[in-house]
Parts: structure tokens; sequence; C-alpha cells
């Protein structure tokens, strides 16, 4: 299929701003990754970084909820917010849906729609 997209959707848009995210964390120095952030004896598998708050998920095998997620407001140095799962795939869509609520604040009004009729009101 050859064309040009004239205009990102606001999904797609989205699903960019996500993947340079984990690509930006990726690309830390050899240094900054040695010692594995931890919060609250949880050891951050993934994190994603909307504006100036990140949303990161942890993992505690010895925990009684192995998996929790955090969001971590500018300007602090530790976590509020913790939600916490028995399962990584629970965690996961927390994280997800973490991140689009929070993109989705950030987004200035009326560049997306809402997705159901009880938002539209």
């Amino acid at each position: 299929m050859l064309g040009e997209i004239r205009e990102i959707p606001d999904w797609a848009a989205h699903r960019l701003s996500v993947m340079a995210a984990e690509k930006d964390m990726a690309k830390q120095p050899e240094n900054e990754k040695q010692e594995p952030e931890k919060v609250g004896g949880y050891t951050i598998i993934k994190r994603a970084k909307i504006g100036d708050i990140k949303i990161v998920m942890g993992e505690n095998p010895d925990a009684p909820s192995p998996f929790a997620t955090w969001r971590q407001s500018a300007g602090r140095s530790g976590c509020d917010s913790g939600h916490y799962f028995i399962t990584r795939r629970a965690a996961e869509a927390d994280m997800q849906s973490r991140v689009t609520k929070e993109w989705e604040y950030q987004t200035p009004d009326g560049t997306h729609k809402p997705k159901a009729r009880s938002e539209a009101r």
C-alpha cells in the first residue's frame, strides 16, 4: 500500500510516545543499569514517562501480590498511588490503563474524541 498520512490519529500518536519512552529507557548508560531501582521491595521492571509523570511497574516474587504499578509525580523521589496484582498480565493492563489516562489528562482539550457516550456528556 502506498500513500501519505496527512494526520496521525490520536491512538497512533499515543503509541508512538509510549514506544519512544521505552526506547529512551533502554538507552540508559551501563552504569545506571547496574543497580535496579526498587520501590517498597519491588524491583522496577517497566516504566513509562508522560510529560513530567512516570508510571512504573514492579515485581517482588516474595510478596502476597507479586506485581504492582505506581505513579511518580514530577519533582518527587518516591512513588505513590500503588495498585497491587497477583498476575503480571493484570499489572501490565493496569499500567497501560494508567499511561493512557495520564496521556489523555495531559492532552489539551479537543484533541481526542470520547470513547463512550458517558464520556461525551
